[in-house]
């Protein structure tokens, strides 16, 4: 075993136990000597880790056994005696559930679905990779705290800590079933049956050999033996509490389905499955796919003649969100949906009133869509683009735009007080705080269109820099999360100016990678520690990497502004940074000059150097551990500062009573976004003797409120969550801008670009929204069909996507 991979399985058994913990070393089926039939279990008790971690290697080397594990949790300490610090062949007694007093960790144990006895595919293993990403954000967004996580050769382990006695009456137990019963489908598996407190785990650096090491067949993809590896380790690993536990095992809340009165049922799959059983349908199994449950049905219940040939062929699909779908995947019954099948079992169902546009539009219709309709929440006001008088400082951000516009072949000036922003945000970064302890640390997107003035800000920037010595400080592509990271490691203020944040947007929304997925929750987490500290990722051959003191990552983005909006998705709205992002307009290009070719003003550079200059704290350590200056406030601004808090919780309150989840992500950044530009408006004002004053507050304050209030608006307007949310928005956004809110059906249907059918359902689904008014007026010889967007209405209604069959 090489000395890399011993190093690793020394440093799991740290990670996994305590200095005397007493673990057991497991190799079930281990062979006597190499070609030998005959197989065994080897086991040894250990107290001694760096014995226990030799031992594994020892073993792991000989390559007799399949895998080499340990017990999970610790174990009892008279254990030891089975067999002290040594391994034993054919052991016959080994750890019980009993012997373990307490439990220490929870075990998420993540392997795609293959033939047994076989090692993973390359292309299986990326699929359980991606599946745990999706189980570690989503607890994150329950609080739980950062796991540990493994590469175990064929799959992924998420280690959680807790603190709960050996019987747990069942608390992990349950939590591993909500989990599985959340992410497990046809390709990738969440394990049910790691709860037990003996349960031991592969020792993470050493080989998985389950088969053989198959590499090379022709027209077979390869399934090679792999050495395990830790793939992260948090520096401080916190505790998932009993009551974290408790809230996953609870069933989520499901809403109601529309349906007509009288005939209301749960749209869970125990509600569904009981309504249609009530009807004579049979249901022969349930299974879980992503985010949706499928009842799998014997028979078709439109054509009884069509019988299930196994799997998931006829089913009916239960969204975790309470959508409903009819899927049948035979031939005969591939356009039957959810209408036909309510038609075949409920025969009151058409007399009721149901409309069959011809599509499953069900799950994202209900049946009663105007009663639905009386209760969305009230449409968000558009207040336009912010106004030019707020896109400037005094001071040191106003002489930035100045030099900036002056010179640009085409002057911007959103673009130029963006990147002025963003200067001065870099230069003052772990040098002061408010007295609320708000740092400069900002991200910041500026939309406009190609050739518009993007790049004279970004060269501004760099040229004042590097003038004052910082141009290490100077960041561009944000490549991954891991290169974010040993960037601030090295500079831990650093700016990062980059005209991709579209594609970004996009590739994160799209796709489920571990490398975007790591990008997005650095941005969050070296956003939220830039007044605590960002602790560097473990490796194996690195296991104390160290941390960055307070961060000061300041981001300075252009985007397109069409690609931002395409790439808007309730996903995106909704997992911080879009909150965390201050997003500012352009508007059309202006005209272009003959630009100044000019160095930065002298005044620009003395103010720069002497932030560059300025070191927070006394001694050697200040650099690393800095003790940043802080900004007063006077009497008038604090009390405005508690009047925007109030109002923000207002805001968010009334939100959380309308569950729009996009809304109270907003809003609860507001005071948090209007208390740093204040102190940026008075670092650029006066930065030798700053002062946060009324002034600076109520200017910070219209610009959060407003720009929050058009966020919201603009994603109303283009955050679709399926390609069918897409085209109802569009189509809503054609109505809106066009004279009187109204079109012709041939002139909206030319500019929707999409078929007459597709475009017949869209408007049919629209109009039993009530988002969209059919009208008809005489002309000259023929009735013309109009649509009109109905007064009011916004794209709110349009909020909910139908599933799709194919899964």
């Amino acid at each position: 075993m090489d000395t890399s991979a011993s190093s690793t399985v020394r440093s799991f058994l740290s990670l996994l136990y305590e200095p005397g913990d007493v673990l057991e070393v497991r190799a079930p089926k281990c062979r006597e000597r190499a070609g030998s039939s005959f197989a065994s279990t080897v086991s040894g008790y250990f107290n001694d880790h760096d014995a226990a971690a030799e031992a594994i290697a020892k073993l792991d080397t000989s390559g007799l056994a399949p895998g080499v594990y340990v017990t999970l949790n610790p174990v009892r300490p008279d254990l030891l005696a089975r067999a002290a610090n040594r391994l034993r062949p054919k052991a016959s007694e080994t750890t019980a559930d009993a012997d373990v007093p307490r439990r220490r960790w929870m075990l998420v144990d993540v392997d795609p679905v293959r033939p047994a006895g076989v090692s993973a595919t390359d292309e299986e293993l990326s699929l359980a990779e991606r599946r745990t990403v999706d189980i570690r954000v989503h607890l994150a967004g329950m609080a739980w705290p950062e796991p540990a996580v493994c590469m175990s050769g064929n799959g992924y382990h998420l280690l959680y800590r807790v603190e709960l006695p050996g019987n747990d009456d069942g608390a992990v137990r349950a939590a591993l079933t909500s989990l599985a019963d959340r992410f497990s489908d046809d390709a990738v598996a969440v394990d049910r049956s790691v709860f037990n407190p003996a349960r031991i785990i592969k020792a993470i650096g050493t080989v998985a050999r389950k088969g053989d090491d198959l590499r090379g067949q022709l027209g077979v993809p390869d399934r090679p033996h792999r050495r395990s590896e830790i793939v992260h380790a948090p520096e401080n690993i916190g505790v998932v509490t009993p009551e974290m536990l408790a809230s996953l095992a609870e069933p989520t809340a499901k809403p109601v389905v529309a349906v007509p009165a009288g005939d209301r049922f749960p749209a869970d799959p125990a509600g569904v499955r009981s309504w249609l059983e009530a009807r004579g349908v049979s249901v022969k199994g349930e299974r879980r796919n992503g985010t949706k449950t499928m009842l799998l049905l014997e028979r078709c219940p439109v054509d009884p003649a069509i019988e299930s040939t196994g799997g998931s062929d006829i089913a009916v699909l239960i969204g975790d969100d309470g959508k409903l779908a009819y899927c049948n995947k035979h031939s005969r019954g591939a356009d039957f949906t959810w209408h036909d099948l309510r038609r075949a079992v409920d025969t009151e169902y058409a007399a009721r009133g149901a409309v069959d546009t011809g599509v499953d539009l069900s799950g994202i219709l209900g049946e009663a869509a105007e009663e639905a309709r009386d209760d969305r929440p009230p449409d968000p006001a558009d207040p336009g683009p912010l106004p030019p008088e707020m896109l400037r400082l005094p001071g040191f951000v106003g002489e930035v735009m100045d030099h900036c516009l002056r010179t640009a072949p085409y002057p911007n000036q959103t673009l130029a007080f963006c990147g002025a922003l963003a200067l001065q945000a870099v230069l003052a970064g772990r040098k002061v705080r408010d007295p609320g302890d708000n740092r400069t640390n900002l991200y910041l997107l500026g939309l406009a269109h190609s050739s518009a003035g993007k790049d004279q800000p970004r060269k501004v920037n760099s040229r004042v820099l590097q003038e004052v010595g910082l141009a290490g400080a100077i960041g561009e592509r944000l490549a991954s999360g891991e290169g974010i990271q040993d960037s601030l490691f090295a500079t831990p203020a650093m700016l990062f100016q980059t005209d991709e944040i579209d594609t970004l947007l996009q590739s994160i929304n799209r796709s489920r990678d571990a490398r975007f997925e790591s990008m997005m929750s650095t941005l969050l987490t070296m956003y939220s520690s830039a007044n605590s500290i960002y602790p560097m990722r473990r490796r194996a051959n690195n296991p104390d990497p160290g941390v960055i003191d307070q961060p000061c990552l300041v981001l300075f983005g252009t985007a397109i502004p069409n690609h931002y909006y395409a790439a808007l998705s309730e996903r995106m709205l909704t997992n911080g940074l879009f909150a965390r992002m201050l997003i500012f307009e352009s508007g059309p290009r202006g005209a272009g000059q003959e630009p100044d070719v000019a160095d930065p003003p002298p005044r620009v550079l003395d103010t720069a150097r002497w932030w560059a200059d300025q070191t927070a704290g006394d001694g050697n350590l200040a650099g690393s551990y800095p003790s940043p200056k802080t900004v007063p406030q006077t009497p008038e601004a604090k009390r405005l500062l508690v009047e925007l808090r109030e109002q923000s919780e207002r805001e968010y309150a009334d939100a959380e009573s309308r569950s729009d989840a996009v809304a109270t992500t907003v809003w609860g950044r507001v005071s948090e976004n209007a208390r740093k530009l204040a102190l940026l408006y008075a670092i650029s004002e006066n930065h030798r003797e700053p002062e946060i004053g009324a002034a600076a507050v109520r200017w910070a304050s219209h610009v959060i409120v407003h720009q929050t209030t058009r966020m919201l608006f603009m994603a109303a307007g283009h955050a679709a969550e399926t390609p069918f949310d897409e085209l109802a928005l569009r189509a809503m956004r054609k109505l809106r801008e066009s004279p009187g809110k109204t079109l012709r059906h041939s002139v909206l249907l030319k500019r929707m670009k999409i078929d007459s059918r597709s475009f017949h359902d869209l408007m049919e689904t629209l109009i039993q929204r009530s988002d969209v008014r059919a009208e008809t007026v005489a002309t000259a010889g023929r009735t013309a069909l109009l649509y009109r967007l109905a007064e009011k209405e916004g794209e709110e209604g349009v909020n909910e996507g139908g599933p799709e069959c194919g899964l």
